[in-house]
This record gives structure tokens, sequence and C-alpha cells, in this order.
């Protein structure tokens, strides 16, 4: 109703803030109480709504500005942002590159060494600084009867305790020298060690010769190789076996120089030709023009 209307309006006209809906909002045709109980208000009201709306006007217009001014920080802020993806994305895209041709470096350089290695007949151990298997050759293989699937990645120390010492004639002297140069990976070590033949294991003669990796992609660890020398060995053996037997024959020589007696004489040259271990065992027989026995020693 009418009368409604005005006591609403009445109440709007009265208070400075009004809830509209669940919203608090200013009042703009808020009239402060003195002015409110005054009798003529028609010329005041009118001045103050345009006052209000002017007011308004000014609000409005300040609060496009603030709206400019915080669009405008925000355009820079993205191109800004922008920017730094974009340097960021350069940034990444160069790194995964550089990354992409270490990666390929290194795998052309460690196929180039890994071909190298399987075409030579020296066995070779490569371990990284924590002494774990990186890599076994062919030969390396052959000689120990191992399989490389089997052992890359394996720690060293616990290889040579399950699998490779007891393929050694002297399995503890192994062992103590390759295990002092992980304790001390300064020095180079050389020595000879025989391999015993087994299922897959020929008997063999091997030298190893060791050194620190001291640069590169597996710098603190250590590259071991293993000459097989069994040739050489045989040789040596047979030399000295030789030598056994020309000192024996020397030593026959001169008992014939100075024995007269022909019994002593034969059992002297018997003694002397075991005495040398040219032979393990010596018997003389000596027969007459038919061939018939006369005497042995």
């Amino acid at each position: 109703s009418s009368a409604a209307s005005d006591v609403y309006k009445r109440q709007i006209y009265t208070h400075p803030l009004v809830i509209y809906g669940l919203i608090l909002c200013r009042n703009f045709y808020y009239v402060p109480p003195d002015e409110f109980l005054e009798e003529k208000q028609e010329g005041k009201g009118i001045e103050r709504m345009l006052g209000n709306i002017r007011e308004r006007k000014v609000m409005e217009m300040k609060l496009a500005e603030y709206r400019d001014h915080l669009e405008k920080q925000i355009a820079e802020l993205s191109a800004s942002l922008k920017a730094s993806n974009e340097k960021l994305k350069a940034e990444i895209n160069r790194k995964k590159q550089a990354e992409e041709r270490l990666q390929e470096s290194e795998e052309r350089y460690c196929s180039l060494i890994y071909d190298l290695t399987d075409s030579s007949d020296v066995g070779i151990f490569i371990l990284d600084k924590d002494f774990k298997v990186v890599w076994v050759n062919r030969a390396l293989e052959r000689y120990f009867g191992l399989q490389r699937d089997e052992v890359i990645g394996k720690d060293k120390r616990e290889l040579i305790r399950e699998r490779i010492k007891d393929i050694f004639e002297d399995p503890a002297g192994f062992t103590g020298k390759v295990f002092a140069t992980y304790d001390d990976n300064t020095y180079i070590e050389n020595f000879e060690c025989h391999v015993l033949a087994d299922d897959g294991r020929e008997d063999r003669w091997l030298q190893h010769w060791s050194q620190p990796i001291r640069s590169g992609l597996y710098a603190g660890g250590r590259v071991e190789h293993y000459y097989d020398i069994t040739e050489r060995k045989q040789k040596e053996e047979k030399i000295k076996h030789l030598n056994l037997i020309l000192q024996a024959i020397r030593g026959v020589n001169q008992l014939i120089a100075r024995e007269k007696d022909r019994d002593r004489l034969l059992k002297g040259t018997c003694e002397k030709l075991i005495k040398t271990r040219g032979y393990y065992d010596a018997w003389i027989v000596l027969t007459d023009a038919s061939g018939k026995p006369v005497t042995f020693a």
C-alpha cells in the first residue's frame, strides 16, 4: 500500500547502510537525522540526490581508472610471465639437447670401446667407483667361464668370493692381491695366476694387470686386464726341463771322466739323472754284442 511504501522509504532514508539480499551496501539515499527532521527538505533533497549522482559518477570513474590500471598491470605481468616461460622453455630445450648430445656421445664412446674390447684377446673387466662390474669382454668370458649378462652390475668383491676365486690354483693369493687394489685404488698391480680347467674353461696361465681409472665416465673405478701367457709359460717350462736334462748330461760326462768302475759308473749316472730332476726315474741296462743284458743299474 501507499502507507507501507512511505514507511519503507523513510526507513531507507534514515539508514546509512542497507542489506540487499545478502550484500551489505552503502545507501546513497541516506539522509542525516538532523536534515530528515527539518520541515522543509525539498530543496535539500534534490541537492542531495544530485550530490549522490555526482559522487556515484566520480566513484565509477575511479573504479574504471583503477580497473584500467589493474588490467595494465595484469597485461605487463602476463607479458613478463610469457617471456619468462619462453626463456625457460628455451633453456629446457637447450639442456635437453645438450643431454641428448652427451648421451649420444657416451653411447658412441661406449659402443666404440665395447666393440674394440670384444675383438681383443685380452680379457677385460671395467669397474665403476663402487667396484661394480660395468663391462666384461668376450675374452674374459672365455678365460673365466663367465657370462657377461650374469656379472654386469654385480659387486666385484662378491663375484670373486662366490664365483671367481675357486677357478685359480691359489684362490687366497689371487683374492688377497685383487682386494688390496680395491682397498687402495691408487697403484698399478701386476701378477701371474693359474686358471684350472673345468667344464667350459681351459687350463690357462694369465697375467693380471690393473690400474685405477682417473678420468671420464668411470673415474674412481678400475680396469683389469688378463693376458693369456699360457704358451709362454709352457715354453718356459720346456726350457727349464731341457736345462735340467743338460745339467744332468754334464754331470754324467764329468762322472765318466773320473769313474773307472763300470757298476759304480752306471749307478752314479742314474743318480745324476734323477738328482737334477731332469728325469723322475732312470734305468740303464748294459748289453753285450748280441744284445744280451750284462748288467743294469
